[in-house]
């Protein structure tokens, strides 16, 4: 893709609605004002309270999937990039499988299973003990989770060394579930700290230089937190206008760059510089 469109001047739209969401927006709003002023270090966060799909469900196959550095990092590292403004230098990673995974057989499906009242994950106990539906939802696509076979992790970490010297940390976790999840990030500089979640779809910004905090509450939560909506005005923006997308494929390919690395420096316990290979 990167030797590819080297020459294409069409307007392409990679979907990252995390960038285009309107919590997103509002902070690249601020870091841009100078409020806070240069965004020196960033820690950041993805506890995804549906990580169960990662490991039930066709993301389970490694050879489609590829790991979730590269299925859903790229997504974080993707806005952690725009909000800093610079390109990633170096990096390094880690990556674990502590809870899913197991000794069942790869293809065994929930609903054949013999220990549905013993399984915190089988659909009976998804309905029984964690309130999930109104019933019992037996799925014959739902493969157990605790199978041999399956290489996805259910815990990552990333750090991060950009060209101009800021770093940046990114944890993600994928057993986590009802309130204790979150996704979102700290970001600071030396007049001020941004703190944002989208699962609060809230923004507060410290002040450093006098004590006060500012809070930005959103209303409506919309798909993507917006983003799915601005996506989709790109699109059609570049169809009917040529309009240059706030997504572009160069972002895709940096994204999907800094994911693969981390998941190479995860594998090898080494730091990477990310760097197009050749």
């Amino acid at each position: 893709l990167d030797r590819a469109f080297r020459k294409v001047t069409a307007p392409v739209v990679v979907s990252f609605p995390l960038r285009l969401s309107t919590p997103c927006q509002r902070v690249k709003q601020i870091i841009e004002s100078g409020e806070v002023g240069t965004i020196e270090h960033v820690v950041a966060f993805n506890d995804a309270t549906y990580g169960e799909s990662f490991f039930a469900s066709w993301f389970r196959n490694y050879e489609e999937c590829g790991g979730l550095f590269l299925q859903k990092a790229t997504h974080d590292l993707d806005y952690i990039h725009y909000l800093i403004g610079q390109k990633p230098r170096r990096l390094a990673a880690m990556k674990a499988q502590r809870v899913y995974g197991g000794n069942k057989p790869f293809t065994l499906k929930c609903k054949d299973c013999g220990e549905q009242k013993q399984c915190p994950e089988s659909p009976f106990n998804l309905f029984y003990q964690r309130a999930q539906g109104d019933r019992v939802q037996q799925s014959d696509s739902r493969m157990c989770l605790f199978a041999r076979g399956i290489r996805n992790e259910d815990i990552g970490n990333c750090i991060i060394e950009y060209e101009n010297g800021a770093q940046a940390s990114y944890t993600q976790n994928f057993f986590v579930r009802n309130a204790a999840g979150r996704r979102g990030a700290r970001l600071y500089g030396y007049k001020g700290t941004i703190d944002f979640d989208w699962e609060q779809n809230q923004i507060k910004v410290f002040k450093h230089q006098m004590p006060t905090v500012e809070t930005i509450q959103f209303g409506k939560i919309l798909p993507h937190f917006g983003g799915d909506r601005e996506l989709a005005f790109d699109f059609v923006m570049a169809m009917k206008e040529h309009r240059p997308s706030r997504s572009p494929l160069s972002a895709g390919i940096l994204s999907a760059l800094t994911c693969l690395w981390a998941r190479q420096s995860a594998e090898t316990g080494r730091f990477c510089d990310v760097t197009m290979p050749r």
